[in-house]
């Protein structure tokens, strides 16, 4: 209700989460979608950067309008183009040449399908990073990217539609571990963690928000 004030006075981001098997859950997220804050701490593109976006559009859902946003904040390119089948890649990939592609953004199953059609097309590109979250990887999916795009460092995100980005992942972390932000604090417990965040910037107020997820410390 407090988010839904604050943008009735100055506008947001209406986004949803669920809608495919249950009923739809709504969020008013502020225009800048903490991309400030996030940006003091975890800045995967740079300007000059080429990124294909390969989360879908549409349906109110984050992760799309979250990768536009943050390609415009670090001042790169971006190709807002939705997930491809492996048998698509290779009508694509001369094209992705010619301008220079170098950054993808997916979930891992998005990330491995396209892989799988560069392997598949004989074609190599030269990935530079590669922005994952929505889902934890697997030991096929990894090996995939790996084999098609060994120069890539991984970057991770952690979060949702109500409370967006709590947690990353740079290159070098293991992907099952991710860095709680500034200024956010994560309570453990059996029934899924409490999140708790102070400070400005950050797109909803927090105070022991209960998370679906289970969460485990980590060294």
């Amino acid at each position: 209700m407090a988010t839904r004030i604050v943008a009735e006075h100055y506008g947001g981001v209406l986004m949803s989460s669920g809608g495919t098997t249950g009923k739809p859950k709504l969020t008013w997220n502020p225009y800048h979608l903490a991309l400030g804050r996030l940006l003091q701490s975890w800045r995967p593109l740079r300007p000059g950067n080429v990124l294909l976006n390969l989360f879908n559009a549409g349906r109110m859902w984050g992760s799309h309008y979250y990768m536009q946003s943050l390609a415009e904040k670090s001042m790169c390119t971006v190709m807002p183009s939705g997930p491809y089948t492996p048998k698509e890649v290779s009508v694509w990939i001369s094209m992705f040449k010619e301008v220079g592609l170098d950054s993808l953004a997916g979930t891992p199953t998005g990330l491995a399908d396209f892989a799988e059609g560069v392997i598949n097309s004989k074609e190599s590109l030269p990935i530079k990073v590669i922005i994952w979250m929505g889902e934890p990887w697997t030991v096929y999916k990894r090996e995939l990217i790996r084999q098609a795009f060994p120069e890539a460092e991984l970057w991770g995100n952690y979060g949702s539609v109500e409370s967006w980005v709590m947690g990353t992942n740079g290159p070098g972390c293991d992907e099952t571990v991710l860095h709680l932000l500034p200024d956010q604090v994560i309570e453990p417990d059996q029934e899924g963690a409490l999140l708790t965040r102070v400070g400005d910037g950050w797109t909803v107020p927090t105070v022991r928000y209960r998370l679906g997820d289970l969460v485990e410390p980590a060294e």
